[in-house]
């Protein structure tokens, strides 16, 4: 699936509840990796290794304050 599928419906489920309305997202990032694809992971939640280690397909979303600076990927 495209990310930009799956961005779009979790983005308008959180509306009223995590903000008043998606507009108001200034910044976001979205990544979909291979469940079995090699990764190096750190500073990862509890939550997020637990889920990661069952092996199965799962979606995480993370909600904070945008950062004060932006550094693009290189």
């Amino acid at each position: 699936m495209d990310d930009d599928n799956i961005v779009k419906p979790i983005r308008d489920a959180l509306n009223h509840f995590v903000y008043e309305d998606d507009r108001q997202i200034r910044y976001s990032e979205t990544i979909q990796v291979c469940i079995d694809d090699p990764m190096k992971i750190r500073g990862a939640s509890a939550m997020l290794l637990a889920a990661y280690s069952k092996g199965d397909v799962f979606l995480y979303v993370r909600i904070e304050d945008a950062p004060a600076v932006i550094q693009l990927p290189r």
